[in-house]
Parts: structure tokens; C-alpha cells; sequence
């Protein structure tokens, strides 16, 4: 069941990413941060260094290529046409886990063999539609990284396969406090986080799809932001609120991130738990949209950690709506 969730995670990042390339890739910057990582332009000038504090890991890549969260290109290379370009592109697919998933088996891979390098041991593996890719697994992470054929080949291009052997021989895993899993244990029940107290720790579900821990709060917080209601004619995913000013975001209670120099920290957005009860106040809206600049009053506030991933789910019960005032 949980490498059925990871195959089925796959293709919603491919859905995302790499079946439109000439807009998923045209405006990535060389250097950029993420969640709890970045990426920049090494020293030497020569190469990017790929850092993932929140899941405890580090590379480098060649400067000629474009990097993200998740994936890697170069755009100059495999080009199909200026209209549709077809960039060679490496996958990451990163998983905090206690025991070793080893994911790849949900996707049809065959191990080809094992590399040893920098004294980290790599699985070799191949897929009957041309990828290749590594996989390892060490204290509680486990890394893929996935080399894409384009076109009509059946095999990635050697400059791809060259970028992906580059990547190993630079490869380390982070073994330190900053990596979220290790930041989860170290909170215990009573102790202040932003304006509120942890009152509960639910251990992970662990596996593809589920999470490292749902971390609950007791006490309210004020937050004034933008109250959204996003949706299709037919569906919604509720309301909530995001677009926090200073002083109400550093009163959400978030992980410390140790990266420098972040010009736009991480969206934080919270979910009303309470749906129904939030109707009541900003509207039952017949087309799924709505948007206001809202002060309200919140409790039951929790955050839930993915193991894929550093930022939390953040849900919480509307208690009152203090100002109101919707945006055209």
C-alpha cells in the first residue's frame, strides 16, 4: 500500500513538471531557496551546491543546468524545438523514513547492480522505458535520483548520465539537529512554540504518503491575513487564511530553518478546521471563491509533517472574525 502511494506521488509531480517543460523550466533561477534548502552558485564559480537542511543532504551539479526542489535540467541540452523545448532532467525524490523503503520496487525498477561511493553505498537501477537512476538509503533518509530519456530515445543523453555521476561523487547526507525528523523528537509536551504550547505529539504514520508527526497546540492566536475560498464551479478545499502580516505570522508556531539570507520565507497558510461554522461568517459562495483582509481568533491550532517534505499542514478552529473587509 505505501509503494503504491509513492508511484502514485510520482506522477503527480511529473503531472507538474515534466510533462511541460517549456513552462516548468523557462523561468527557474540558478539560485534559489526552498523550504529549508538552497541552491547556489558554488565558490569556484564551476557548479551549483544543492543543500537540504530539513531532510539532511547536500550536491553539486553542473552551473549550465537549472535546479528546483525536485528536479533538476538543462535546457541546452536534448532540444526539440524553441517552441517545445525538451531539457534533459534528473528527478530527486528524497524520503525521511525509519526503516529502508527501498521505494524504487513500487515503480518497476531493476537493480542493475551497486556503486560504492565516497563510502556511500548506491543502488544501480533501471526501467524498461529508458530511465536510470541511484538509489541510497542512510540514518533515516532514503535519496533517489532519476536520469529521464526524451524523445525518442530510450536511454537519457550522455550529458545527462555525465551530470548524474557528478552528483554522486559530490553526494553527502547532513547528519545534524536542522533535519526535520530530529527537530520533531527534540520538542516535548509544554514547551512554548511561536505564541502557542504544545499540548500533544502524535507520533508519524510513517511510509509514502504519510507523515513524520502531528505536532497539537493549546491557547488562541489573533492573525490578521487574507481569508481565502479557492474552488472549482463544483468543488472547494475550504477556506482559509494565509498572507499574514509580521506580527501575526511569528505567532504561528513554525521549525527553525538555518538557512541565510532568505528573501521571501515560506508561505504559511491555516486551514479552518470548522467549516461549516466558517460559512456562517465570511459566506456560502456559490462559485467557490471568495477573498477578504480579515483579523480573526483561532484555537485547536496543529501542524502535520510530511515526510517528503519540510513545510507542515496547518489547520485550526475559527473562533471569532474580528474585521472583516472582502477583496474585489
Amino acid at each position: 500500500m505505501h509503494m503504491h502511494k509513492h508511484s502514485t506521488f510520482t506522477l503527480a509531480v511529473l503531472a507538474g513538471f515534466l510533462f511541460h517543460p517549456s513552462g516548468a523550466f523557462a523561468q527557474i533561477s540558478k539560485e534559489s531557496t526552498f523550504d529549508c534548502g538552497t541552491i547556489r552558485l558554488s565558490p569556484s564559480g564551476n557548479s551549483m551546491t544543492y543543500q537540504d537542511l530539513g531532510l539532511g543532504f547536500r550536491f553539486e551539479f553542473p552551473s549550465g543546468w537549472e535546479g528546483r526542489k525536485i528536479s533538476l535540467s538543462n535546457p541546452s541540452d536534448n532540444a526539440c524545438t524553441a517552441r517545445l523545448p525538451c531539457p534533459s532532467q534528473i528527478m530527486i525524490n528524497p524520503l525521511l523514513a525509519t526503516s529502508d523503503p527501498k521505494f524504487y520496487v513500487s515503480e518497476g525498477a531493476r537493480v542493475t547492480g551497486s556503486e560504492v561511493i565516497k563510502g556511500q553505498e548506491w543502488a544501480a537501477l533501471a526501467w524498461p522505458d529508458g530511465r536510470r537512476g541511484y538509489y541510497a538509503y542512510h540514518e533515516g533518509v532514503a535519496i533517489e535520483f532519476v536520469a529521464w530519456p526524451y524523445g525518442k530515445s530510450k536511454a537519457p543523453s550522455a550529458v545527462t548520465l555525465a551530470t548524474l555521476n557528478r552528483i554522486l561523487s559530490s553526494f553527502s547526507f547532513l547528519d545534524d539537529a536542522s533535519r526535520l525528523d530530529r527537530q520533531l523528537s527534540a520538542l516535548h509536551v509544554g514547551q512554548k512554540l511561536g505564541g502557542l504550547t504544545i499540548e500533544r505529539k502524535v507520533p508519524g504514520t510513517g511510509g509514502f504518503g504519510g507523515n513524520v508527526g502531528r505536532i497539537e497546540f493549546s491557547g488562541r492566536l489573533t492573525l490578521t491575513g487574507k481569508v481565502h475560498l479557492e474552488g472549482t464551479m463544483r468543488s472547494s478545499s475550504g477556506y482559509f487564511i494565509d498572507s499574514l502580516d509580521d506580527a501575526s505570522r511569528s505567532l504561528v508556531p513554525l521549525l527553525s530553518c538555518p538557512v541565510d539570507e532568505i528573501s521571501s520565507p515560506p508561505r504559511v497558510q491555516i486551514k479552518f478546521s470548522n467549516q461549516d461554522f466558517v460559512e456562517q461568517q465570511f459566506g456560502k459562495q456559490a462559485y467557490h471563491y471568495y477573498l477578504a483582509q480579515a483579523t480573526v481568533i483561532v484555537d485547536n491550532l496543529s501542524e502535520t509533517f510530511y515526510s517528503a517534505g519540510v513545510r507542515p499542514s496547518i489547520s485550526a478552529r475559527l473562533i471569532k472574525v474580528t474585521e472583516s473587509k472582502p477583496i474585489p
